[in-house]
């Protein structure tokens, strides 16, 4: 359950040493960036989802927190994705997803108009944030005011989304990673900007198999294409009966039936999967 403090508000610095019991991990963080505090210190209308000291001792103890703690861009990309475009109270979250952008906007961590997003929702009666590789985190402590805005604590370390690339080797899609590897296609979908793809599940590509062993490089790379769409993040919330123009220059077709999403006929059996410069959604 959300535990809401009433404090009034006042400066973030203040604010953090009135919660150094739970926030003296990110205070010390903090110290090493002055341009990220003094950017925070007069910034307003912002959400900062604040790791807990224990959020950041699991982190730390990991071996890609203990790396990332020791490069002063990997640390501010982190805390700055952990800032929210806008003022979300506690009362701003329900059951339908949000979408909301950060003001993470480094393009050696991303590459989505508008700052990197996280998603937010209510579940289970708690606030629930997704972020990279669907790494989930609840707040803790809610509506911790101060002059910019208000501060949730959260549970987790929030995960900054990975490449493309990446991402479907750690989801499990290794038939899409070794189609696109395969198709000298990962640095080119990598480094595109503002992207969905409709990536399919290996046994997607098990059951075209003798089909996909027959292609040539460039009509697997067309194949490929097919399933990426650049210029659009269609988070799933968005999506609408509509068409998309794909990579290789042909439409998608997507239709909403029951509240269920289609690509042509393809069914998305997990939506909203954030990648640095964009959205995966996994087809079946």
């Amino acid at each position: 359950a959300l535990l809401a403090t009433a404090a009034s508000c006042q400066s973030l610095s203040d604010v953090l040493v009135a919660q150094k019991s739970s926030l003296s991990t990110l205070s010390s963080l903090l110290e090493g960036q002055p341009a990220i505090v003094k950017a925070l210190s007069s910034a307003s209308n912002i959400t900062i989802l604040a790791p807990s000291n224990d959020a950041f001792t699991s982190f730390l103890a990991s071996d890609a927190g203990s790396k990332a703690a020791k490069i002063p861009s990997e640390v501010a990309s982190l805390l700055t994705y952990h800032v929210l475009s806008g003022k979300y109270p506690a009362s701003s979250f329900t059951k339908s997803t949000l979408f909301i952008p950060t003001l993470l906007n480094d393009a050696a961590y991303t590459n989505v108009t508008g700052g990197q997003r996280l998603e937010a929702r209510v579940h289970a009666g708690n606030v629930e944030i997704t972020s990279g590789l669907g790494r989930k985190s609840v707040v803790e402590v809610a509506d911790v005011k101060f002059d910019g805005g208000v501060i949730h604590v959260i549970d987790t370390v929030l995960q900054i989304p990975s490449l493309d690339s990446t991402t479907a080797v750690a989801a499990g899609l290794t038939s899409l990673a070794d189609a696109l590897t395969e198709a000298n296609l990962v640095s080119v979908v990598d480094s595109l900007h503002d992207v969905t793809i409709f990536a399919p599940t290996n046994a997607a590509f098990n059951a075209i198999r003798s089909t996909v062993t027959t292609l040539t490089l460039d009509q697997l790379a067309g194949v490929l294409e097919y399933h990426v769409v650049a210029g659009t993040v269609g988070y799933s919330s968005l999506l609408s009966n509509t068409t998309l123009k794909t990579v290789q220059g042909k439409n998608v077709q997507i239709t909403i039936e029951d509240g269920d999403v289609w690509v042509n006929s393809a069914k998305v059996i997990a939506a909203d999967v954030l990648v640095a410069n964009g959205v995966v959604h996994v087809i079946d």
